[in-house]
């Protein structure tokens, strides 16, 4: 898809902020409903650093495993294995599905039963997507340096952010978007305008994403194997790392703020309290890259490199 015409295009360029201190943060096609099997069920309660009784009661039930791709897109991820790290996923509020496929500068759409149903060409390989409303959706397209508002009927770009440097992450809340712009901060801009409302002084030097709640801005840094949560001023919260959890990439999280991880090397999800001091390991499953909860469901879609989806109920 190349950008129309008709396009509204901005050039953002971001407000120099006092220096606060900062974090270099550098499968199968079946659709047989099951649960999940004892052998990834993992059982053990984390501790928090500081001792409580109280137990983490989360658990996952596999209900869906499919494909999100046909096998050209299957082989055109796994003989590019640097970008397999770009893969996203994400559920409109209808409870469709839509899957990025970097290599064929694609978006790929299922319904919530994971049949597909269309597919979108970019006009640039996508890093990260984040979800206005059940007609609209942002894309970042990373080195490229630039954001586009996609239409998801009329598939065209409707609004474009350029940058001077790279854009990776990105989230909505409030009809706010949050871009990571790299070696900058995070930027918050009104979508509808591209006015830009703050930069937010998390000094982030690495592709990476994150999430944005009422109160916290997260993210994950697979180099040193951490998340981090700021609150809104780019104050840090806590960090969370643990043995267990390596290469951590995809992110989501509940109503309540708690936070789920997709390990990618390590092979598991992790879920983490909202105040980063209880954590669980959840499921351990090889080569998960990104994760997206429908808080309306409760029901968890897992990504992985070779095109294979998960959705899990959540039971808390």
């Amino acid at each position: 898809m190349h950008k129309p015409q008709h396009a509204v295009s901005f050039a953002v360029r971001l407000q120099q902020t006092e220096n606060k201190t900062t974090i270099q943060a550098n499968n199968t096609t079946d659709n047989t409903s099951q649960s999940i099997s004892a052998s990834n069920i993992v059982s053990e309660t984390k501790r928090p650093t500081n001792s409580t009784k109280h137990a983490i009661n989360v658990r996952l039930h596999l209900w869906k495993k499919f494909k999100s791709a046909n096998e050209e897109v299957l082989n055109s991820g796994r003989s590019h294995h640097h970008d397999i790290l770009m893969k996203k996923c994400s559920v409109l509020p209808n409870g469709w599905m839509i899957f990025t496929e970097p290599n064929l500068k694609l978006l790929l759409i299922h319904d919530d039963e994971g049949h597909f149903q269309n597919k979108i060409y970019l006009s640039g390989r996508p890093f990260d997507l984040a979800i206005i409303s059940s007609k609209l959706i942002a894309v970042s397209y990373g080195e490229n340096r630039y954001v586009e508002i996609i239409d998801l009927k009329t598939k065209d770009a409707v609004k474009s952010f350029n940058w001077e440097t790279n854009c990776f992450g990105i989230a909505i809340i409030s009809n706010h978007l949050y871009i990571v712009i790299e070696g900058r901060g995070i930027a918050v801009l009104e979508h509808t305008t591209g006015q830009m409302i703050k930069t937010i002084p998390i000094k982030i030097n690495q592709k990476t994403f994150l999430v944005v709640t009422h109160d916290s801005i997260i993210y994950t840094n697979w180099i040193f194997n951490t998340v981090y949560c700021f609150d809104l001023e780019g104050n840090e919260k806590w960090q969370f790392k643990k043995n267990k959890l390596h290469r951590p990439i995809g992110l989501t999280v509940n109503k309540s703020g708690d936070v789920f991880v997709a390990g990618n090397v390590s092979g598991n999800i992790f879920y983490i309290s909202s105040d980063g001091k209880r954590s669980k390991e959840l499921v351990r499953d090889t080569d998960i890259i990104d994760l997206y909860l429908d808080n309306q469901t409760y029901r968890l879609l897992t990504y992985k490199s070779d095109g294979s989806a998960f959705k899990y109920f959540v039971e808390s």
